[in-house]
């Protein structure tokens, strides 16, 4: 190989980019199954409310009919919340070259660097999140039909296959 001139050097910038995914198998599960727990346990905590409103309304009918103070007693109810979902550590290299321009990557060139792989990290773990919920929500509205459906129209089509039967 033949040179006619000297060929100039360049500078050489990794930076590494890491950040914790949500999206694999075992994340996924492992939310769907918190989901299912934390909405049942919503949804019992909600009957438990509603059978207190009732008994403390008739408690409060009763001691109004008496001529008697009400006292109502509180009682806090607070939602359960959903688990975060499990991560697992993923980790690439952001690489940048001058490609012969004969200079070094200035600190303030560095620094936007820098922050472009941190502003990368916080966008894909922000997307993954936002997508692994919607994932997730979508699979239990789908249970939450089944469920509906064989609580209320299975017995229904069932006797009607029967009749045609």
């Amino acid at each position: 190989m033949f040179y006619y001139q000297v060929p100039r050097l360049g500078s050489y910038l990794a930076i590494r980019l890491e950040y914790n995914s949500c999206l694999f198998e075992a994340s996924y599960d492992a939310a769907v199954d918190n989901y299912k727990e934390v909405d049942q346990l919503n949804r019992d905590q909600e009957d438990e409310r509603r059978a207190y409103e009732e008994e403390q309304a008739e408690i409060k009918k009763a001691k109004e009919d008496d001529d008697e103070v009400y006292d109502p007693k509180e009682k806090s109810w607070t939602p359960y919340q959903y688990a975060p979902f499990k991560t697992q550590k993923v980790q690439f290299v952001v690489c940048l070259n001058t490609m012969g321009q004969d200079q070094d990557f200035k600190e303030e060139q560095r620094m936007v660097a820098l922050n472009v792989v941190k502003h990368y990290r916080e966008s894909w773990e922000k997307i993954e999140r936002r997508n692994l919920e919607k994932d997730v929500l979508q699979k239990t509205a789908n249970l939450d039909f089944d469920r509906n459906y064989n609580d209320f129209w299975a017995t229904q089509d069932d006797a009607e296959l029967e009749k045609k039967i």
